[in-house]
C-alpha cells in the first residue's frame, strides 16, 4: 500500500490521469465526493451489477467503478498491462 497523504494542498489542483482533470482541494472534498457515491450505490444495490466506489491509489481521487470501466483498475493496479 502506498501511503495516502492526509490532507493534499489547497494550491495544487489534482489532475486524474485516465479521466483528465478533477480537481480536490482538501480531503474534506474526497470525503463528501466519496460520501454521496456511497450514497448512489446504496441505491444500485439490487441490480445486477451494482457500480461501486474505488479509489485511486495513484492520483487519489474517487470514482465509480463498473463493468465498462474495469479496465481502469486493470490500468492502476497493473501498470498499463491489459490482462
Amino acid at each position: 500500500m502506498t501511503a495516502v497523504p492526509v490532507h493534499a494542498p489547497a494550491q495544487r489542483q489534482m489532475y486524474c490521469n485516465i479521466y483528465g482533470k478533477v480537481a480536490y482541494p482538501s480531503r474534506e472534498l474526497a470525503e463528501a465526493k466519496l460520501r454521496y457515491f456511497q450514497e448512489l450505490a446504496r441505491e444500485r444495490r439490487f441490480r445486477k451489477y451494482p457500480r461501486q466506489v474505488y479509489r485511486c491509489p495513484a492520483c487519489w481521487l474517487w470514482h465509480l467503478s463498473s463493468q465498462s470501466r474495469r479496465q481502469w483498475l486493470t490500468w492502476h493496479r497493473r501498470r498499463n498491462r491489459p490482462h
